[in-house]
């Protein structure tokens, strides 16, 4: 949800709600993503499906497979989130709203 009101007020003139909203996307992305997904989810994934995956060769192909997409997730979230840093940061020191290339 703070994802959808940063982008609601970030072209309108009110700019605290816009920082404000800006601080709790990047506390609950850092939380959700960055850490219950590795810690809970991931390692959930790499341990218990183990126990549950037949030993043939598609269990093993589905294993390794959906724990590399999940992997691959949390590096794409780690970037995300520096990109919203950056966007921060230009935010808080410039004021202007623009895209980063």
């Amino acid at each position: 949800i703070p994802v959808y009101g940063a982008k609601v007020f970030v072209d309108t003139n009110y700019k605290f709600t816009t920082a404000v909203f800006l601080v709790l996307m990047l506390i609950t992305w850092g939380y959700l993503r960055l850490f219950v997904l590795p810690v809970s989810i991931i390692r959930s994934g790499l341990t218990e499906t183990q126990l549950l995956l037949d030993t043939g060769s598609y269990g093993r192909l589905s294993y390794f497979s959906f724990n590399a997409a999940l992997s691959m997730l949390v590096c794409l979230h780690a970037y995300w989130y520096v990109l919203f840093l950056k966007m921060g940061w230009r935010y808080l020191t410039n004021g202007t709203t623009s895209d980063i290339t």
